[in-house]
């Protein structure tokens, strides 16, 4: 690799690199995490060089060959075996990913030929025992100007009600008696009583299948549809890699193939016509159980040999920038990756491939489809809420078992028309295979994702275990979203989309762009987000100019130290949170709200509210709500005069707070850099008088609504008079002036102290309520826990007491409970004096204990 560097860097095989990691764990966690994710050593300057791993001439390795999946269109359905009909078809089954095909459609209007994932289809079923799929393709609903796989609501009631029952009528009379006569009809049965939809599905038996799609032909037709023009049917077979394993020899490859057609129930007269694409895939396994991965610098060599390219046609297609070819790091280490190749007419080569794509089968452990991931993942929202620990700790319990259990496989597959299965990677070139591989000790190769998952499982744990204003600040929350990035592309490729790119120019140490290698740029050439160019188009590869917008700076992200690494990261003692060092990188805000699904400030309010609460259940999801609104709003306070008189003299006591928490990282340049504000003030007397306050204000901004956007509040108060309110306005016997409806009662002692309990509570405690309506929207509650925070016990119980002899000055207050301030039900021993339906639920008002009974008076 060329760095275009002054400094010496010591050269590190992947075992190197691991056993460094297992030293720097035993001796120091600080310096293990600033190790394993950001490359920085005690001992010098270094670059991970897996070329040192390459394959050995000693070692053996054993080639195995294999059918992975099939597509191919026909006219009927060619399987051998019953189809399970899905009468109303769930549209993630309709093929909309791009599968790098293209056919030849025909409609009325003609012949076109388009990606498949661009003409309308539908599903129709499955068959055999992997459920693999039969779609029905209906080109006469295709629209070049606005292409999509998918069938509008009314298209499929069509399809149903004029294609499929009427086909099944017509060659199941019987059966057709047990189907819906409308779509409708079909979605009415399936709806429980919950919401929920759970569709049917039929059985055609073998001897029907091969008449359905002529079937569904002439309903159409004779329902006056035009879709029966050029109507087919694609079959899809998946998830039966490894099932036809075979030498790498004609006769064993024809036999496997044979099984193939025979094991999925394809009928080999259905497959002598139509079109057909097959996976071929070669597996090259180490005999000694070591792992295998593909180098970066052998993509151009085996896609040459592979596809049957000259050497200038093979170097195009795998350059950076090249649209046809993306690279995926193996590891996150840069000189091992594998391939997606798409190649295009005029790069196809011997074997007219399609698609071209080369990977390691250790991702196979954490494979899961899952909201548009193809792995397991974790989320910014997951290090939020403290949900990412315990991901983080599975993840590395899988790498350590896996240590002495599994070996990671070098495999290559290539689709290809049907024709050229038996022929595709039959001749091997044994000493290209030597020059392509890194071999690696599998302790080694699991024990490296190991420790880096350690070391991000540390920043999460930490990170939750620090106070919200050190959480909130930018600088961590740019850490949370690169950990995120960084782990969820440890086993699966990393996201090099836009937000992505943003990200990785914030988080990755820059390299110069002058003359810097291609191959350690963290996305290849820097491109803006409206890049939409390509080296040449889909259809006839003519070069076409680039059209890249210029990229400002004279520094791109980089692995100049072969693997990703981030950039400087402060944690440990010094750092109540970690952090990245301080710099002018930031996050921008399109990518913030990729990574968090919301706000910068949104996060920090959700910050602030988990502060005060933690939830019981840590797969407990929490909804978004806002604050209460401020007693005193800062910039209306224009003279020192215009603060609240204080109401509490602890400080004359000898009470104090304790020193707002600081970062002394050594990045630290001054309190208007890094000094997070603290919720409450310094003086302890200004403190407990303005939370007292915001105290009274709080209560009466979440007072309950009655049900129904159109009824009233249970408050008698408009929005101005709520923001007016003093601790006067509680201790008025006349509920009316307050409520327009209430239930009351006098409580008792213990009643009366177990509700200040809940507004109030102790240094140590925690609400764990299932629900926290009211406690963790109120400023107050945030405000008091900082307080909490900042004391000693016996001045937090000092503190408790002098609130607690105002608190017994108030004529009624909120039946406060532990899950929510205001509790809005009906009570039966419980009074009304509103003159309202004594059974109508309304808010509970506990009032004073040796109080007299409210009055109401609405004058």
């Amino acid at each position: 690799m060329a760095f275009h560097d002054e400094r010496v860097y010591q050269s590190y095989s992947i075992g190197d690199f691991y056993k460094k990691c297992k030293h720097y764990y035993g001796l120091d966690d600080t310096k293990f995490v600033k190790f394993t994710l950001c490359g920085i050593d005690e001992e010098g300057e270094f670059v991970i060089d897996p070329i040192r791993d390459a394959l050995k001439p000693s070692e053996s390795f054993i080639c195995t060959r294999d059918y992975d999946s099939l597509l191919g269109f026909h006219e009927h359905i060619g399987v051998d075996s019953y189809v399970t009909v899905h009468p109303v078809s769930k549209k993630e089954h309709s093929l909309g990913t791009n599968v790098h095909l293209k056919h030849e459609f025909e409609s009325s209007r003609g012949r076109f030929k388009e990606s498949i994932h661009k003409v309308p289809n539908i599903c129709l079923g499955t068959w055999g025992p992997h459920n693999h799929l039969l779609r029905i393709y209906i080109p006469e609903l295709y629209d070049a100007d606005h292409p999509t796989n998918l069938l509008s609501q009314a298209q499929q009631r069509t399809f149903y009600e004029k294609g499929l029952r009427p086909a099944i009528a017509d060659i199941l009379d019987i059966e057709s008696l047990e189907w819906p006569a409308t779509y409708a009809d079909e979605f009415w049965r399936a709806r429980g009583r919950n919401g929920q939809l759970s569709f049917t599905t039929k059985t055609i038996p073998s001897a029907a299948v091969y008449d359905l799609a002529n079937a569904i032909r002439n309903s159409l037709r004779r329902n006056d549809v035009p879709w029966h023009f050029g109507l087919v049917v694609l079959h899809q077979i998946r998830g039966v890699k490894h099932s036809s394993s075979h030498n790498l020899d004609r006769q064993s490859a024809k036999r496997a193939l044979s099984q193939f057609f025979a094991q999925n129930s394809l009928s080999r007269d259905a497959l002598l016509c139509g079109t057909w694409w097959i996976d071929v895939a070669l597996n090259i396994t180490s005999d000694d159980g070591r792992s295998y991965a593909w180098r970066t610098d052998a993509h151009f060599h085996l896609t040459r040999k592979a596809l049957g390219l000259s050497e200038d046609v093979a170097q195009r297609i795998t350059s950076i920038g090249s649209s046809k070819y993306t690279r995926d790091l193996t590891s996150h280490l840069a000189a091992v990756s594998g391939w997606r190749i798409s190649p295009g007419p005029r790069a196809e080569g011997k074997y007219s491939c399609c698609y071209f794509q080369g990977y390691t089968t250790d991702k196979a452990l954490t494979a899961r489809v899952d909201s548009g991931h193809h792995g397991k993942f974790t989320t910014c929202q997951d290090v939020l809420s403290g949900k990412a620990i315990q991901w983080s700790e599975d993840l590395f319990n899988l790498n350590r078992n896996a240590c002495t259990t599994n070996s990671s496989t070098a495999r290559m597959e290539m689709r290809v028309p049907l024709k050229h299965a038996i022929t595709v990677f039959l001749d091997v070139d044994d000493q290209l295979i030597r020059r392509s591989i890194v071999s690696v000790n599998s302790v080694v190769w699991w024990g490296v994702r190991a420790y880096r998952t350690m070391a991000c499982g540390l920043l999460f744990r930490w990170y939750s275990q620090g106070p919200e204003t050190f959480r909130a600040t930018p600088l961590a929350l740019l850490l949370v979203a690169a950990l995120v990035w960084l782990v969820n592309g440890l086993h699966s490729t990393p996201d090099k989309g836009a937000n992505s790119k943003r990200l990785m120019d914030a988080v990755i140490p820059h390299i110069s762009r002058v003359n810097a290698d291609p191959d350690i740029l963290a996305y290849g050439t820097p491109t803006k987000d409206d890049d939409v160019a390509s080296d040449w188009s889909t259809d006839d590869e003519a070069l076409m100019p680039a059209n890249r917008r210029r990229v400002e700076g004279e520094t791109a992200p980089g692995f100049p130290k072969g693997m990703v690494f981030l950039r400087r990261i402060c944690c440990g003692p010094a750092n109540p949170v970690p952090r990245f060092h301080n710099s002018a990188s930031v996050l921008h805000p399109k990518a913030f709200k990729f990574f968090f699904k919301a706000g910068e400030d949104e996060v920090r309010q959700g910050l602030a509210s988990d502060e005060a609460v933690r939830p019981s259940n840590p797969d407990r999801v929490r909804n978004k709500t806002k604050h209460t609104p401020l007693y005193v709003e800062v910039e209306d306070v224009e003279m020192e005069e215009a603060a609240p008189l204080l109401l509490f003299h602890l400080h004359d006591e000898g009470f104090s707070l304790l020193p707002k928490p600081s970062d002394e990282g050594e990045d630290v340049q001054g309190d208007d850099e890094f000094s997070v504000d603290d919720i409450c003030k310094d003086n302890i007397d200004e403190a407990l008088t303005e939370v007292y306050h915001q105290f009274i204000c709080d209560i009466t901004a979440k007072a309950p609504n009655q049900s129904g956007a159109g009824s009233p509040s249970y408050l008698a108060l408009d929005a101005k008079a709520r923001r007016l309110v003093t601790e006067d306005t509680y201790k008025d016997r006349n509920l009316a002036a307050y409520f327009r409806d209430c239930q009351w009662k006098v409580a008792t002692k213990k009643e009366w102290n177990d509700i200040f309990e809940k507004l109030w509570p102790p240094k140590g405690f925690t609400l764990t309520a299932t629900h926290t309506q009211n406690y963790k929207q109120a400023r107050y509650y945030l405000y008091w826990r900082a307080m909490l925070k900042r004391s000693e016990e016996t001045t937090a119980n000092r503190m408790r007491m002098v609130l607690k002899q105002k608190f017994d000055t108030f004529y009624f207050m909120p039946w406060a409970h532990s899950d929510r301030i205001w509790k809005s039900v009906y009570r039966a021993n419980f009074n009304k004096s509103s003159g309202t339906d004594r059974k109508k639920a309304c808010p509970l008002v506990a009032i004073c204990p040796g109080k007299a009974a409210p009055v109401w008076n609405l004058s």
